[in-house]
C-alpha cells in the first residue's frame, strides 16, 4: 500500500523539474527517516538524464539502514554517503552544519516526531540547505484514510490510548507557520483500494 503511495507521488510530483532546477549534475541529499529506501529505488526508475544524488540517510531502525543501503547499490541515480543511526529529533547531535545539502526530505516520515521539538528540527535543517537548497516533506492530511485509520484503532482498543500520537500535515503547517517559514502547500489527491478478496494483503495492512 505505501508502495502504491510513492508511484502515485511520484506520477503527481514532476522530481525531474526539481532536479534540473539545480543546473548541475551532482546533488546532495538528505533523507531523513529514509526507512528501506522503497521510495527513492522507485524513483530512480523515472529520473531523466545523468542526475545523481549522493544520499546522507538517517534512521532510528538499524535493519532499514542496512536495507536501505543495499536498495542504493542497485540505483543507477543514488549512491550512499553518511549513514547516521538517530531519531530525527536527535539530527542536531550527529549531523554537522558543515553539511550543506542541494535536497532534504522526509517521506512519510514525521508521523511520530516529538511535536514539542519539531520546530528546532526544521530550524536546524533549514541551516544545512545551501543556496536554492530544497526541503521536501510528505505528510498525510487529517482527512486522509491514514488518519482515519488511526483514529478509528485509538478509538476501538482500549490499551491504544498509550499508543504514540500521529502528527498530521495541518500540524506541520502549523508550525513552519509560527516559525515564519515561507513554504509551498501542495495538495495532491488519489485513491486506490484493496480488493476485498485479497485477505492476505488486508490482514497484513
Amino acid at each position: 500500500m505505501t508502495q502504491i503511495d510513492y508511484e502515485k507521488l511520484i506520477e503527481e510530483y514532476s522530481f525531474n523539474n526539481l532536479f534540473q532546477g539545480f543546473a548541475k549534475n551532482q546533488l546532495k541529499l538528505l533523507d531523513i527517516g529514509c526507512g528501506t529506501a522503497k521510495f527513492p529505488s522507485l524513483l530512480d526508475e523515472k529520473i531523466d538524464g545523468d542526475i545523481n544524488l549522493s544520499a546522507d540517510l538517517l534512521d532510528i531502525s538499524e535493519y532499514s539502514l542496512q536495507v536501505a543501503q543495499k536498495q542504493f547499490e542497485s540505483c543507477q541515480h543514488f549512491s550512499t554517503n553518511k549513514i547516521y543511526l538517530s531519531a530525527t529529533e536527535n539530527i542536531q547531535q550527529l549531523v554537522e552544519k558543515t553539511n550543506s545539502y542541494d535536497i532534504i526530505w522526509a517521506i512519510h516520515s514525521l508521523y511520530t516526531v516529538d511535536q514539542n521539538r519539531m520546530a528546532d528540527v526544521y530550524l536546524y535543517c533549514l541551516d544545512l540547505l545551501g543556496d536554492n537548497g530544497k526541503f521536501l516533506i510528505y505528510q498525510p492530511a487529517e482527512k486522509s484514510f491514514y488518519h482515519k485509520l488511526y483514529d478509528f484503532y485509538l478509538g476501538y482498543f482500549p490499551e491504544s490510548k498509550k499508543s504514540t500520537y500521529f502528527l498530521k500535515s495541518e500540524e506541520h503547517k502549523q508550525i513552519l507557520d509560527g516559525l515564519g517559514i515561507n513554504h509551498e502547500n501542495i495538495r495532491l489527491h488519489f485513491f486506490h483500494s484493496i480488493s476485498f478478496e485479497s485477505i492476505n494483503i488486508l490482514e497484513i495492512y
